[in-house]
Order: structure tokens, then sequence, then C-alpha cells
């Protein structure tokens, strides 16, 4: 329905890093709209921090929310963060490699 809220994206400077965080209403997971908010909120993000990365931290078993931002345009990083095992760090490159 026009106008429903289905979701939220946030960002927070933690570290020196600028990491962004998701979650979308139960009802509208599956659907497709995950990766449009990310790359939306995230486009938007950027126009007033245009320097800036971006880091998402996805465990592994949330393969939805992995495929969410890769086709947003994330990128894989890496694996097991830290000493945390099973954490992907995936990162949005404000400025995209000039050699892919």
């Amino acid at each position: 329905e026009r106008g429903e809220v289905i979701g939220q994206v946030r960002f927070q400077l933690i570290a020196g890093e600028w990491i962004v965080g998701t979650n979308i209403d139960r009802i509208h997971r599956g659907k497709g709209y995950a990766s449009k908010i990310i790359k939306m909120a995230t486009l938007e993000f950027l126009k007033n921090h245009s320097d800036q990365d971006i880091v998402a931290f996805i465990k592994e078993q949330n393969q939805l929310s992995l495929r969410s931002f890769l086709t947003a345009g994330y990128r894989h990083q890496s694996e097991n963060v830290s000493d945390h095992t099973g954490i992907y760090r995936l990162t949005y490159n404000s400025k995209p490699d000039l050699h892919d």
C-alpha cells in the first residue's frame, strides 16, 4: 500500500566507521524491497558524506540480508570479523574502483 512503512535503514558512526543496519517488517521480507531500500538510503546518505565508505556486518545464516546488501552494491570484504565467526563484513565504497 502506498505510504506504508515497510522497514528502516540506519547509519551510525562507530569507532570511526559508518555502519549501516536494516530492519524490514517481517511481512515484507523476501519480496525484493530490502535491496532497493538499502540502495536508496545509501545513495541518500552519500549526498552528505560523499567521501565515506559504509560497512555492513551480516550474520552468515542471514542469507536474505546478505543477498540484499550485495544486490544493493555492497561488496563482500571479509568473513570472521575479529574474533567472531560467521559474520560477513561488507562495504560500500563511495569511490568505486576504476578497475572494475
